[in-house]
């Protein structure tokens, strides 16, 4: 099931903008159709809002690219928007590298950058995705052929949850490593997961998806992955607001060590 983070109803010809990071979003509902148009920033933002920042009755640039139309032939005035796992793998890269001694289990925390997708009316599909933060592509794999394209950004671990500057538009995740190998595993970089894992609102507040753990096997070149069924902080309101874009079949799949750890 899916709720709106943000529902919006649009008179006829109105448009609302999206302050990103590099560039400004505008949405306008036209005759039986919605437009979407963008301008690069003059000065892209240092520091990102803690809330989506959303303007009404925005005027839009004459000038602004015209990058998607939705044409349905009917009067829909509703705009949803969603916040959302990444539609690829996120690869996050440490400040610092980690060494798991054998025998080990530590805990963390890290913040994933969210999509925020955009509904028309009842739509089952977005008709655009997005991120606040502006992030890049890489490969994720042994070579050229055996990986995947995946999105990148840096973060430092938390180990309390409590700890650190929220980063706006992001979901905490709890991870747990696990190593069970006789060997020392090291770690600068993680391959993360992101299509498996929803979106939650904390207390109408801060986002989080649910733990994942991941089990360095012993004497194998696998790990495996475990994701958890509910999010690991304390809360009073708990509402869900994305479900995961892909479902394994088991709580435990296992995946390559060169797949997800670099």
């Amino acid at each position: 099931m899916l709720h709106a983070a943000e529902a919006l109803q649009l008179p006829l010809g109105e448009a609302i903008s999206i302050q990103a990071q590099h560039e400004t979003l505008y949405i306008q509902r036209q005759p039986q159709q919605w437009q979407l148009s963008r301008m690069p920033r003059e000065h892209p933002q240092c520091a990102l809002n803690p809330e989506l920042e959303i303007r009404h009755q925005a005027t839009v640039p004459v000038d602004a690219e015209i990058i998607q139309r939705w044409t349905s032939g009917e009067q829909e005035s509703t705009l949803r928007i969603v916040p959302a796992m990444a539609d690829k793998n996120l690869v996050v890269r440490l400040g610092q590298a980690m060494m798991i001694p054998s025998g080990r289990r530590p805990k963390f925390y890290l913040s994933l950058p969210l999509m925020y997708q955009l509904y028309i009316g009842n739509g089952k599909q977005p008709f655009y995705e997005f991120f606040i933060e502006k992030l890049p592509l890489t490969w994720f794999g042994s070579n050229t052929r055996r990986g995947e394209l995946c999105y990148q950004f840096f973060s430092d671990v938390e180990h309390e949850v409590d700890s650190g500057v929220r980063v706006p538009h992001r979901a905490m995740l709890e991870l747990r490593l696990c190593n069970r190998d006789g060997d020392h595993l090291s770690l600068d970089k993680i391959n993360l997961p992101a299509q498996y894992l929803p979106v939650y609102r904390v207390d109408g507040k801060s986002f989080w998806t649910t733990a994942l753990t991941i089990t360095n096997e012993k004497l194998t070149d696998e790990l495996s992955l475990h994701y958890g069924k509910t999010v690991p902080c304390r809360h009073e309101v708990l509402q869900l607001i994305s479900e995961p874009r892909l479902r394994s079949e088991a709580r435990t799949i296992l995946r390559a060590l060169e797949a997800i750890i670099g």
